[in-house]
């Protein structure tokens, strides 16, 4: 059920993000990566998670994937993951990620807190144990919202 819900909400932001990439390509890794407002998501799906809502929290969802033919792609899968934000200030602030691990599927969330038309740049490292790594860097003006 979460994860029907995280796929909606990545259809649901797409308009939203459409100035940025939702994934990026590494060496061996496709790294997929949505940010919004904590209060998107369901309040009981929220509380399943261990996630806040609030008007001044976004999320952070990331996957890693690994290629499995031409342009097909693994579901998520446990790996190695750094991330930090930078404000535009060029204050860094290093994200906590938690592993969410739904059968064969993992993905990981971290939530940041911010000020209303704040513009947070996201720098994600990510890796396999097979020496797979790769790099996502977007950039996304969050909003205070109200519910």
């Amino acid at each position: 059920m979460i994860r029907i819900f995280l796929l909606l909400l990545c259809f649901v932001s797409a308009p939203t993000l459409a100035q940025n990439k939702l994934y990026s390509d590494g060496n061996g890794i496709r790294i997929y990566h949505t940010l919004f407002n904590s209060q998107m998501m369901d309040a009981s799906s929220a509380n399943a998670l261990g996630l806040v809502r609030a008007p001044n929290m976004a999320t952070l969802t990331v996957a890693l994937t690994k290629p499995e033919g031409v342009d097909q792609f693994s579901l998520g899968k446990p790996g190695l993951l750094r991330a930090h934000i930078l404000n535009i200030l060029g204050q860094r602030t290093e994200l906590e990620f938690t592993p969410i691990n739904e059968g064969e599927v993992t993905y990981y969330i971290a939530q940041i807190r911010y000020t209303d038309r704040e513009t947070l740049r996201v720098f994600i490292l990510a890796g396999f144990d097979d020496g797979s790594r790769g790099e996502a860097t977007f950039h996304q003006q969050m909003y205070i919202e109200d519910e």
